[in-house]
C-alpha cells in the first residue's frame, strides 16, 4: 500500500525469532594422510561459551607417526568480540623424524586485532621450553620472546577456492638480557594465489621465506630452524629432507629459507583436475641461487566430499638418486 511522507507505515509483517544458546561442548574428528607424515589424526574440543562473560576454550589433539601434539586457546572477547581478543594459548609437541628428536612445551599470552580489510595482526609473548636431539648434537633451552604477525586468508568457494590467496608475516626477537637461553631475531613470511582463468583453468603460486639471526646456532631448538622438502615445499624430496648438514652428514637445519611453486591445473571433467607444477627451494646458511633444489611432475586434484585430494609424481633435478617420488595428500591448499 501507498504511504505518506510523514505517516507510519500501515502494514507490519509479525516476526517471531527464537535464540537459544550453543551447545557447551563441540567435537570434531578428522582422519588423513599425507606422504610426508602417513597417517593422521585430530580430535578436537570446542567450548564456545563457559561463562557470561563470552569466555571461551578449544583443544586440539593431533597425531601422526613423526608428531604428536596437543594444543588449548583460551579465548577472552574485547568490545568487538568477533574482531579483538585476547588469547592465552598452551601446548605440548613430541617430534621424532629423521635427525631430529625433540620435546617441546609452550605457553603464550596474545592480543588479537581484525580490521576492516580482513588482515590479522596478533602481537604476542611465548615462552618455551624445549628438550631436542638435533643431528646427533643435544641440549634444553628455555626462550623467552616477544613477536608479532600479520595475516589474512581470503578463499572462495572454501572447499576448493577458484579465487583466493594467503599472506603471513611473522617477527620474533629473543634475548638474553631477559632470560632467554638464546638471543636471536627470526622471520618468516608466506604467500599463497589462486587465480582462475575461464571455468577450466586454475593457476597456484607458493612463496615461502625465512631468516634468523643468531650468535649460537646450536643453541635454537628445530622448531625454529628451516627444513625443506616434502608435499607442501619441493616435491620430488622427501619431507623436511633439504637442509644443511653437520660433519656426520646429518640434517641440522638452516639459518634461511626460500621455497617457491608454480603450478597450473585444468579441468578434465567434472571434479576431476589434471596438474603440472615446478618447485623450487632450499634450506641454508648462506643463500646463493646455486643452493636451490628443483622439482617438477605431474598430479590429479579430485574434489572429493571430505576435501581435495591430490596425487603428484615429481622428479628431482638435484638428486644423486636422480628418482621419482610420489606425493599424496588429502585436505585444503589453505
Amino acid at each position: 500500500s501507498a504511504l505518506s511522507i510523514g505517516q507510519p507505515p500501515t502494514n507490519r509483517l509479525p516476526i517471531d525469532v527464537t535464540v537459544e544458546p550453543s551447545a557447551r561442548h563441540q567435537f570434531e574428528t578428522g582422519i588423513g594422510y599425507a606422504t610426508d607424515v602417513g597417517p593422521r589424526l585430530r580430535f578436537g574440543w570446542q567450548q564456545p561459551w563457559i561463562n557470561s562473560l563470552g569466555h571461551s576454550l578449544n583443544h586440539d589433539l593431533y597425531v601422526s607417526a613423526p608428531e604428536q601434539r596437543f594444543t588449548g586457546v583460551y579465548n577472552i572477547p574485547l568490545d568487538d568480540p568477533l574482531r579483538d581478543s585476547y588469547r592465552l594459548q598452551y601446548g605440548i609437541r613430541n617430534l621424532d623424524d629423521s635427525d631430529t628428536r625433540s620435546l617441546e612445551g609452550t605457553v603464550e599470552i596474545a592480543r588479537r586485532w581484525q580490521f576492516d580489510n580482513d588482515w590479522v595482526q596478533t602481537l604476542y609473548f611465548r615462552t618455551t621450553y624445549e628438550d631436542f636431539t638435533q643431528g646427533g648434537l643435544s641440549d634444553q633451552v628455555w626462550l623467552f620472546y616477544p613477536g608479532i604477525q600479520w595475516s589474512r586468508t581470503r578463499a572462495e568457494p572454501q572447499r576448493f577456492p577458484l579465487w583466493g590467496d594467503r599472506q603471513q608475516l611473522s617477527l620474533e626477537y629473543s634475548d638474553t638480557v631477559w632470560g632467554s637461553d638464546a638471543r636471536f631475531a627470526r622471520m618468516t613470511g608466506d604467500t599463497e594465489w589462486i587465480r582462475t582463468l575461464g571455468a577450466n583453468n586454475r593457476f597456484v603460486g607458493r612463496i615461502s621465506i625465512g631468516a634468523i639471526e643468531t650468535d649460537d646456532f646450536d643453541k635454537i631448538p628445530p622448531s625454529l630452524r628451516f627444513f625443506a622438502g616434502g608435499d607442501r615445499s619441493v616435491r620430488g624430496y622427501s619431507y623436511e629432507s633439504l637442509s644443511p648438514r653437520n660433519d656426520d652428514g646429518r640434517l641440522r637445519g638452516g639459518q634461511q629459507m626460500l621455497t617457491s611453486t608454480l603450478e597450473y591445473q585444468r579441468r578434465v571433467r567434472g571434479d576431476w583436475w589434471g596438474a603440472a607444477f615446478v618447485d623450487t627451494g632450499d634450506a641454508f646458511d648462506d643463500w646463493g641461487p646455486e643452493d636451490l633444489k628443483t622439482g617438477a611432475g605431474l598430479g590429479v586434484r579430485w574434489i572429493s566430499p571430505v576435501g581435495p585430494i591430490r596425487f603428484d609424481v615429481a622428479h628431482p633435478f638435484d638428486d644423486d638418486d636422480n628418482d621419482y617420488r610420489l606425493h599424496f595428500s588429502i585436505g585444503p591448499e589453505f
